[in-house]
């Protein structure tokens, strides 16, 4: 996920000036200042999200036509509803539970301008494929960064340190000492080597700063 593909755009949230844009072409005999959006969604999307889209929605001058991925596993949204799904917001629930059904609609459905993911590695062929239809991908990039790279960090002194050597022993209840050049390793004053500096490689570095490295 830390590798950059021609297809993962890291921009995990819209401005107003996007939302007016990617809120599709006008209809006839319809004002577009005031048009709806349909947005494909979770059936189990919580109240809090729902309420914030529809606040950003009227603050562009438009209002959103809900629609559900099926509650049911094996159902699909209806033919009917697929030519009115212009946004798509692909959340964990449906990942955990409705995939198919989901990409199902997003891959009929012929005015789909957008489709924001909850994960932040987009490298799935589903994704290019929606890329090659000129449809706008966003994912979540950025917000996982600060526990994936506070995970990293700390092996680096549970290394330097010997503390699987330590644990092991303890398991064995072992007195275990470490002697001259065996003695843990002094992290302060070594160098660490980021591959990649997006928002994890970032937040790493920063943190290895602190260690002194």
């Amino acid at each position: 996920t830390n590798c950059t593909s021609p297809w993962r755009l890291h921009s995990s949230r819209a401005s107003a000036s996007d939302v007016r844009g990617w809120g599709v072409a006008r209809e006839a005999g319809m004002s577009e200042t005031h048009r709806a959006v349909g947005m494909l969604v979770s059936d189990r999307l919580p109240a809090e999200i729902t309420q914030r889209c529809e606040r950003h929605a009227v603050r562009v001058s438009r209002s959103i036509d809900w629609i559900r991925v099926p509650a049911d596993p094996q159902a699909r949204v209806p033919d009917e509803l697929l030519p009115g799904i212009e946004v798509a917001f692909y959340t964990s629930d449906v990942y955990e539970t409705r995939p198919r059904s989901f990409f199902s609609a997003v891959r009929k459905a012929p005015n789909l301008r957008w489709l924001q993911t909850f994960n932040v590695g987009v490298d799935h062929p589903i994704f290019a494929e929606l890329l090659g239809r000129g449809i706008r991908v966003t994912s979540a990039g950025g917000t996982s960064a600060v526990p994936v790279a506070q995970t990293a960090i700390t092996g680096l002194p549970m290394l330097a340190r010997g503390f699987p050597a330590w644990l092991k022993a303890q398991q064995t209840h072992t007195w275990l000492q470490f002697r001259g050049s065996q003695g843990p390793a002094v992290l302060a004053g070594q160098t660490l080597c980021v591959l990649g500096m997006d928002s994890i490689g970032t937040d790493i570095a920063q943190l290895g700063q602190a260690l002194g490295l």
